[in-house]
Formats: C-alpha cells, sequence, structure tokens
C-alpha cells in the first residue's frame, strides 16, 4: 500500500517533471506485489517512462548520529501514561540507564507541561527543575 507522504512525494515529483519536460506527466505506483524491492513509481510522459525511488533525507550528522546509537545498544521502550508524544531518548553509553528509567516518565510528563515536545540537546536551564 502506498503511504500518504510516498503518494505526495510522488505528485511533487510529476510537477516538477511537467515543468521540465513543458507536458503532463503521471505517475504509476510500481512497488507492488510481485514487484516488491522494485523503484517506487514511474513517471510517465509521452512514450517516456522515468524510474522515481521516495526516501528519506537526513543530513550527514544526523544519520551517523543514528547509526551510532544502533549499534550501541537495542534499548528498551517503556510506556508512560499522560504523555501526548512518543519519545525517542538517547543516553550516552557511560551514564547509568537505571538512575534515567526511574525518574524519566516524571521528567518526560514535566517537559510536556512545560510545552517542550522535543529536545536535541540538555536546557541548561531546566536541569534543576525537572524531575
Amino acid at each position: 500500500m502506498i503511504s500518504p507522504r510516498e503518494r505526495t512525494a510522488a505528485d511533487v515529483a510529476a510537477v516538477l517533471r511537467s515543468v521540465d519536460v513543458g507536458g503532463l506527466v503521471s505517475w504509476q505506483h510500481w512497488d507492488i506485489p510481485p514487484r516488491q524491492r522494485a523503484h517506487d513509481f514511474w513517471l510517465k510522459h509521452g512514450s517516456a517512462q522515468e524510474a522515481l525511488e521516495v526516501t528519506t533525507l537526513m543530513d550527514q550528522d544526523t544519520m551517523t548520529n543514528a547509526m551510532h546509537w544502533q549499534k550501541v545498544g537495542p534499548g528498551f521502550s517503556a510506556t508512560v501514561a499522560g504523555l501526548s508524544s512518543a519519545w525517542t531518548v538517547m543516553v550516552d553509553p557511560q551514564f547509568n540507564a537505571k538512575t534515567l528509567n526511574a525518574g524519566l516518565a516524571g521528567w518526560l510528563r514535566a517537559l510536556e507541561a512545560d510545552g517542550i515536545t522535543e529536545t536535541g540537546r540538555w536546557d541548561v536551564q531546566r536541569i534543576g527543575v525537572h524531575p
């Protein structure tokens, strides 16, 4: 099944290629059974067709960090009542994760209560405020 994000990406690519070729470009979803692992779409115009693969783009530092954390350990997941978001918390391997886990629920609830739903680094002003 095609995801809404893939559909939007195909629509955008078709519009941009239409401008490039000076005519209507349509797309056909191609990565469906029995063709899994094929490219995602065909962009078609006139008698020509071009393969389109939709992928997520991230900067190299983010990708390197994500790969590092995947190698360090499988991590764990927990359900915390009262949160509005799903959270991913990366912990330095030197840190005692048992200590963090003990206060994690209260800390995340306090962040959300303050309107903070994402953070990429420690907020020095809040270290002493949150549990």
